[in-house]
């Protein structure tokens, strides 16, 4: 019985931890967005903490808000946390941080 109640509690304890892994934590700094044909927007931009994002949501200096995905713009500058770009040839319908531009980029 005790077995039992054990095991009840490790699954309980297991499901609730994955579902609080998952989530992500939304971040919300200023940088700008580049459109398909260059031009920089700055603005607000709110974005998934990590590596790599399948969309973000711009507000532009006047309040507006869009929400962008990987095909819609070039990328996308955050202050202080770098360069993020949609490259379908690493990851399709994702925004990659860019660590390193050059003949290769990474």
């Amino acid at each position: 019985m005790k077995a039992t109640y054990t095991l009840i509690f490790i699954l309980f304890i297991s499901i609730c931890g994955s579902k609080t892994l998952s989530a992500q934590e939304k971040i919300s700094k200023s940088g700008y967005v580049v459109s398909l044909d260059g031009v920089r927007t700055s603005g607000k931009i709110t974005y998934d903490k990590g590596y790599s994002n399948d969309s973000i949501l711009f507000t532009d200096n006047k309040g507006n808000q869009t929400n962008f995905a990987p095909n819609e713009i070039t990328g996308f500058k955050i202050n202080g946390d770098g360069f993020f770009a949609s490259n379908p040839k690493i990851k399709a319908a994702t925004f990659i941080q860019q660590i390193f531009r050059g003949k290769i980029s990474l």
